[in-house]
């Protein structure tokens, strides 16, 4: 689960996922209007769910299903991308 990311952002983090092998994990965009969504509702959301649609709530990466090692490689590609941190934007 995203949220905080421009379309062009969303692009650039899948060209992250691809790099660290976890592309076909499922993505679910948050829009700005999801902001007061229970979280129940929103893990229903279908993978693609808000893909293209820019997002002005605070910048958020939530994982699940991936193991450590994976994690790691997904903070160290995101950091040598450039994909800003959570106190930025994309």
């Amino acid at each position: 689960m995203l949220c905080g990311f421009a379309a062009e952002g969303q692009k650039k983090f899948g060209t992250v996922l691809e790099m660290v092998g976890l592309a076909d994990i499922p993505k679910v965009w948050l829009a700005t209007e999801q902001g007061s969504t229970p979280l129940a509702d929103l893990l229903e959301l279908p993978d693609g769910s808000g893909s293209g649609a820019a997002s002005a709530l605070p910048r958020a990466i939530i994982v699940a299903g991936i193991t450590e090692a994976q994690l790691i490689s997904l903070m160290t590609a995101c950091k040598k991308s450039g994909i800003q941190n959570p106190c930025g934007r994309c």
